[in-house]
């Protein structure tokens, strides 16, 4: 049994709008049963994790947050694994949906916004293989489904623009931009791990969906969230050159993200009622579709490393030459609209090279190579 707590003070420089210091206070009771294992049953628990959330002299909620895990042995080399576990989260983080630079901005439940609430079960099949003599694989293989509440996104015409110093109120709340609503995410995960040999390093490749659903947005119709990436793919390997010498590389691949974007883009003209003229220069006014109904490109990059080991008689280093993003890949980080109503985008962290050393100290026996 454990008991949590942790206090947060959000000081009045720190608010939205005008309005008193919030103190938030987060407390839990978790309690965790693993029931006796068996070969057939080698893992299985049972907890449940009661909690509060207190906005002070505000408002308070109580959550009860059961979760189980049962493991099952199929063969001495395989297992099949089934997982439940009901989440709250007190603490609500809002993005932009469109152009510019994608803020993210985390929000205390209070009043009408109540706090996110997710069920999910897993269902996860690992096996260990043997190829040749020594060379050791591990498969798993897990797919998952899970159902949100009370999440939340900003209402149509409104972004974090409307907590600037500027173009915020007096009066101004939080809870008046942003609407709430449900989700679904589900999807599945491929993990393949070379343990054993000269070279070794996994392979990981997920398929995902993610989907929003608001009454007040995209007329009321389901639509694929911003933490929607349909697949996402990890290759790791990491092979030693000699006993001080040693070489890794990582290359990761991820679909883009939704993203809003104007349909189309015209000019506004107004007429002079002093002149009884018209002006053309009336502002640009845009038409949206649905809501995150394109895509940014595709995410990828090449990280790679090369490491010398040195020992000394009261400890061992390691100079470390890496380059991030080896190939230069101008991954998009925002798009924006540049002149001649094109979109662009912007990108961010291109290729880094870096050198660097460590060295640990003997605390112990000096170890054996």
């Amino acid at each position: 049994m454990a008991i949590e707590r942790m206090a947060v003070f959000l000081p009045k420089r720190w608010l939205v709008g005008a309005g008193s210091p919030v103190r938030l206070v987060l407390s839990g009771l978790r309690a965790l049963n693993r029931l006796r294992a068996s070969f057939l049953l080698p893992s299985r628990s049972a907890g449940l994790r009661f909690a509060t959330y207190r906005v002070i002299h505000q408002i308070n909620y109580q959550f009860v947050e059961p979760r189980f895990l049962l493991g099952y042995k199929l063969t001495p080399l395989s297992s099949i694994k089934v997982a439940y576990a009901r989440m709250n989260q007190p603490l609500h983080l809002v993005t932009n949906p469109g152009f510019g630079i994608p803020v993210d901005l985390w929000f205390p439940a209070n009043g009408p916004i109540k706090p996110q609430q997710s069920d999910q079960v897993s269902v996860a099949y690992s096996r260990d293989m043997v190829v040749g003599a020594t060379h050791q694989l591990e498969l798993s293989v897990e797919g998952y489904y899970k159902k949100m509440s009370n999440i939340v996104a900003y209402r149509d015409g409104h972004s974090s623009q409307d907590f600037t110093m500027l173009s915020q109120g007096s009066s101004r709340r939080w809870e008046a931009v942003v609407t709430t609503g449900q989700g679904t995410a589900y999807g599945a995960e491929v993990f393949l791990q070379k343990k054993q040999g000269r070279l070794t390093g996994w392979l990981g490749y997920t398929v995902s969906w993610t989907i929003h659903q608001f009454d007040e947005l995209n007329q009321g119709k389901p639509f694929a969230a911003r933490q929607d990436r349909r697949h996402d793919v990890s290759v790791v390997g990491i092979y030693p050159i000699s006993k001080r010498w040693s070489i890794n590389g990582t290359w990761i691949y991820q679909t883009g993200q939704p993203v809003t974007l104007p349909q189309a883009v015209y000019g506004q003209v107004n007429v002079n009622i002093f002149t009884n003229r018209l002006d053309p220069y009336g502002g640009v006014l845009f038409t949206y579709g649905e809501r995150n109904s394109y895509r940014m490109k595709a995410t990828h990059r090449l990280d790679v490393s090369i490491q010398r080991k040195t020992t000394h008689k009261w400890g061992v280093g390691q100079l470390e030459l890496s380059m991030y993003n080896a190939y230069n890949r101008k991954n998009p980080y925002f798009y924006y609209l540049a002149l001649g109503n094109t979109v662009k985008a912007v990108s961010l962290f291109q290729i880094i090279p870096s050198l660097s050393y460590t060295f640990n100290i003997y605390t112990g026996k000096k170890p054996t190579e």
